[in-house]
């Protein structure tokens, strides 16, 4: 609650607190029905479907989430977790993240407690107990570009279990794949800005 409250609006605004009454613990929270740039895992445990975005659509939403990034950057916000499932279009035309859980501010020395392989930069998947850095999500921004201009989970075809193991190796989505000189370009530079 407070990232997203230190993040602002360039978090999913909260509406609500979902509680556990028999736990009495905070279980959630309540935010605005938006669309998820990828399907995550959906209340009932099946994925969602992938929205369909023209090239153009792609090339606005990819400059939103630069945008986004970078003043996040700006502000020392670390998000921890970035991936087009946890990148909302909202109703306002706005690329917003949410899922919060791993954020903080750099320099706090937070240690998140997991990490999202396909989208993890080497160095987070071989040193997974130290703090997180900004760099964490300048790499993951360059993977969440290449999934949304490919469609696709990045390895989506490698057992899930041994994608940490090709991450820590140091393997890169294929951005040869990219059909688009600037967009693969802009994928690199992500990468490379990446710790």
């Amino acid at each position: 609650l407070r990232m997203m409250l230190i993040a602002g609006s360039d978090s999913v605004q909260l509406i609500g607190r979902l509680f556990d009454d028999a736990k009495q613990k905070l279980i959630g929270f309540i935010m605005p029905y938006e669309q998820a740039l990828a399907p995550g895992v959906n209340i009932g445990g099946e994925p969602g479907e992938r929205a369909k975005f023209s090239n153009e659509e792609k090339r606005e939403i990819i400059d939103k989430l630069c945008r986004l990034i970078k003043r996040l950057q700006a502000r020392q916000i670390i998000h921890g977790d970035v991936k087009p499932s946890n990148l909302l279009l909202c109703s306002d035309g706005q690329v917003r993240l949410c899922d919060w859980a791993l954020a903080s501010v750099n320099g706090d020395n937070f240690i998140a407690y997991a990490v999202s392989d396909h989208y993890a930069s080497s160095r987070r998947c071989c040193l997974p107990q130290e703090p997180l850095a900004l760099e964490e999500d300048l790499y993951a921004t360059g993977v969440s570009i290449w999934e949304i201009w490919m469609e696709k989970v990045p390895f989506e075809d490698v057992e899930e279990d041994i994608v940490d193991e090709l991450v820590m190796g140091g393997i890169r989505p294929d951005v040869q794949a990219v059909d688009d000189p600037e967009i693969a370009a802009l994928i690199e530079s992500f990468l490379d800005a990446g710790p």
